[in-house]
């Protein structure tokens, strides 16, 4: 049996086994009659049927069985699950207590039309939920922010469907705070947003300058702005082009720190600002993909650990410089060397003979890792360094079968979702004492089991 690979064996064995988180997975699978025996499991104790009902794991196709009891606790913990469907939303809403409509009021995929069905006034809690609910429709947060405090205000400006007519509103009715989201609102008016950018308070100017849809006119006005954090929103803004970057002489650290970020200076720009004071600058500029062999031959000797680390971890790093930081005297640097799974082959070999756990955990990972030395690090007596083989997406089966009695139940639970595992694995890791473990590998076979109907 542990050698089979068809749905009738796995479902056989769940209900042979009484085990609940097995059920639970193969559920979705199963055919009506069978469904019938897995639920019978599934459903068996209260405790289980509330633990199901707030899990975001749990299928929809329970959540559907679940929604349909008359249990005020089920529905209270199904309200809450970020996983219910809107279908399964719309469904709960119907009949429901206030304390699980205050919940629905507030979830991310109630659907439109429930939400404009909620009796919210003279109700400060749903009044509250539905500010904030990015779902909620422009039509009712038109009626909403009628009277609305300063904290429903807020709450209201956030939401990505507020329209021209409601920014407008919500910036004369605001304080600074509203004012400012009101400028990074992706709708935001174009009268407005002259607004802002003459705004006397640095917060509302800030978040103008982040606001992606600005022209690079507005934009190139706020990188002159006199406050420091303005000028880094503006040039850390993505609608930036890369002529317009190049602020190495910014007195702010704050500024150049931000500029160093943008994964798109040019060549000219990462050369001025190479040899920054701030070693965090230096670090981002270690990272760049325009950055010359000889810049990242100068930050590969720099005195800042991080910074060498970063010249290891650029794409762009030259065999020859990756050579002399995989012998680096700080082992993170040899580690973040050891996680490039384009790292040349005679440069790997050396790294596979350090001792340190970083490094050892580093080379686990790594795809080119020779078998041998996998199924040592499989052997390893630190759990961390033992999982990072499991992640390796070319583990030898051999390691594999050693993993599937790791003491740490974490590792289990990886294992059992890994695609290589194998199948034989996979039954065994069916009986382990951890139920995320039992349910990750009962999904795991069940998928496969439908890819070779």
């Amino acid at each position: 049996m542990a050698e089979s690979l068809d749905l009738t064996s796995l479902i056989e064995f769940a209900v042979s086994q009484g085990d609940p988180y097995v059920a639970l997975a193969l559920h979705p699978f199963a055919d009506e009659k069978s469904r019938v025996s897995l639920e019978k499991i599934i459903f068996e104790r209260k405790r289980l049927k509330l633990t199901f009902a707030a899990a975001p794991y749990t299928p929809q196709t329970i959540l559907a069985l679940l929604v349909d009891e008359n249990d005020e606790q089920l529905k209270l913990r199904l309200s809450k699950n970020p996983a219910l469907s809107p279908e399964l939303l719309a469904k709960l809403f119907e009949g429901a207590s206030p304390a699980v409509i205050k919940n629905i009021a507030g979830h991310r995929r109630t659907p439109v039309e429930v939400l404009e069905e909620i009796e919210w006034q003279g109700n400060d809690v749903l009044r509250a939920a539905l500010c904030t609910n990015s779902n909620t429709p422009v039509n009712l947060l038109k009626e909403l922010v009628v009277g609305s405090s300063s904290a429903e205000k807020k709450g209201i400006v956030a939401n990505p469907n507020a329209d021209c007519e409601l920014l407008t509103q919500l910036w004369n009715e605001g304080d600074k705070f509203v004012q400012g989201e009101v400028a990074a609102h992706m709708a935001c008016p174009p009268e407005l947003r002259e607004q802002a950018l003459q705004h006397e308070d640095v917060l509302v100017r800030r978040k103008l300058a982040a606001n992606e849809t600005l022209t690079t006119d507005c934009l190139l006005l706020l990188m002159k702005d006199e406050d420091p954090l303005v000028r880094s929103a503006a040039i850390g803004n993505a609608v930036l082009e890369d002529d317009h970057l190049g602020s190495a002489d910014d007195p702010s650290i704050r500024v150049r720190r931000t500029e160093a970020k943008r994964q798109d200076l040019s060549t000219q720009i990462v050369d001025g600002l190479v040899d920054d004071e701030d070693h965090w600058v230096r670090r981002w500029v270690a990272r760049q993909p325009a950055a010359s062999d000889s810049v990242l031959q100068k930050l590969s000797q720099d005195e800042v650990m991080e910074v060498r680390r970063a010249v290891g971890r650029n794409r762009s790093c030259p065999d020859y410089i990756l050579e002399r930081l995989a012998k680096d005297e700080d082992s993170w640097v040899r580690a973040g060397v050891a996680l490039r799974e384009d790292l040349a082959r005679h440069i790997l070999v050396g790294l596979e003979k350090d001792d340190d756990i970083d490094v050892i955990s580093a080379v686990g990972r790594n795809p080119g890792t020779s078998e041998d030395v996998l199924l040592a690090i499989a052997e390893h007596d630190n759990r961390d360094v033992r999982r990072s083989v499991i992640v390796n997406p070319n583990v030898p089966d051999e390691a594999l079968m050693k993993l599937q009695d790791d003491p740490y139940p974490l590792n289990r639970a990886i294992l059992s979702g890994h695609p290589n595992c194998l199948t034989e694995n996979l039954w065994f890791l069916l009986k382990d004492p951890e139920p995320q473990v039992r349910y990750t590998a009962g999904k795991a076979l069940a998928v496969r089991c439908q890819a070779t109907a």
